[in-house]
């Protein structure tokens, strides 16, 4: 029988066991840096998510910052005497920085465009800044045209105008406009300015507060006319006009001393407790219609 030499080495089932252990170690460090990349990747997404929502929040303050500074332009344009300033073309206004109360702010800038030979043209540059640490910017342009103001008038329709008989407006508001034409067939007295968006038709004569033949203005632009409720401006009305009739806020205290016609037309009705008046007869008074 021969000697058994013993080698030192391991049995079957140790070497087994052995070479499964090598093989895991690998695997989990594998694993390990896969999940730590997801990890990284996860929180990296989920800042910039954060400082992508938080830029968009402060553009669009610095956007609403930037129409604050137009619109205080356009708000102090006339008390900040601006056409005054930019009386020549190609001048311009810095307004510098200016603070508002959600802690943005806005820079407002003024040039005035136009070469001076016809209607007047500004530009307003105004940049808006942001509120949070990441002081987003957003600018804002707006390009405006000087809209020479219109005299006021005693009468504006929406519409086409008729004027029947003799009939004359005076006033430091004595004109009328029609977003039309004006149909006269008599003579019409008027203390300023005749404009029509179409024409004027008709046989009758326009005349100043002189007697003298007046030319309309012919193919005016249109003025707007408001939608208002008539109640919210009669509470300082004399007369209410109602039905063809002015009617009276309350009685009249003497209508005799208009004139000596006595009682000038004054009508009563019991009924509904009112004094009224011949819609053709004068009076001093604000009348809401």
């Amino acid at each position: 029988m021969s000697p058994k030499v013993d080698l030192g080495l391991p049995d079957n089932s140790s070497v087994h066991r052995l070479g499964n252990q090598g093989f895991v170690l690998p695997i989990v460090l594998v694993v390990i840096m896969l999940v730590s990349a997801i990890a990284i990747t996860a929180l990296r997404t989920g800042v910039d998510e954060h400082m992508t929502g938080r830029a968009m929040r402060e553009s669009a303050k610095a956007f609403y910052a930037a129409e604050a500074g137009v619109n205080a332009v356009i708000a102090a344009w006339d008390n900040a005497y601006i056409d005054s300033v930019l009386a020549v073309p190609g001048d311009s206004l810095d307004l510098g920085w200016q603070p508002l109360e959600n802690s943005c702010s806005y820079r407002a800038q003024v040039r005035r465009l136009d070469d001076g030979s016809g209607r007047k043209l500004y530009q307003v540059n105004s940049t808006g800044r942001g509120s949070g640490g990441l002081r987003g910017e957003r600018k804002l342009a707006v390009v405006m045209s000087e809209v020479p103001l219109l005299p006021a008038k005693a009468l504006t329709v929406g519409g086409d105008m008729k004027i029947n008989g003799d009939q004359t407006i005076s006033g430091e508001c004595g004109g009328i406009h029609a977003n039309g034409t004006i149909d006269t067939a008599d003579t019409l007295q008027v203390n300023d300015i005749v404009s029509v968006t179409d024409s004027v038709i008709g046989s009758g004569v326009l005349v100043d507060s002189a007697g003298n033949p007046i030319e309309p203005e012919v193919g005016a632009d249109s003025i707007e006319i408001p939608k208002l409720n008539p109640w919210d401006y009669c509470g300082e009305a004399d007369y209410f006009l109602r039905d063809g009739w002015i009617v009276t806020v309350g009685p009249p205290t003497d209508s005799s001393v208009i004139a000596a016609t006595g009682t000038l037309g004054w009508k009563y009705n019991s009924f509904n407790d009112e004094y009224t008046l011949k819609a053709d007869i004068g009076v001093p008074g604000t009348v809401c219609v």
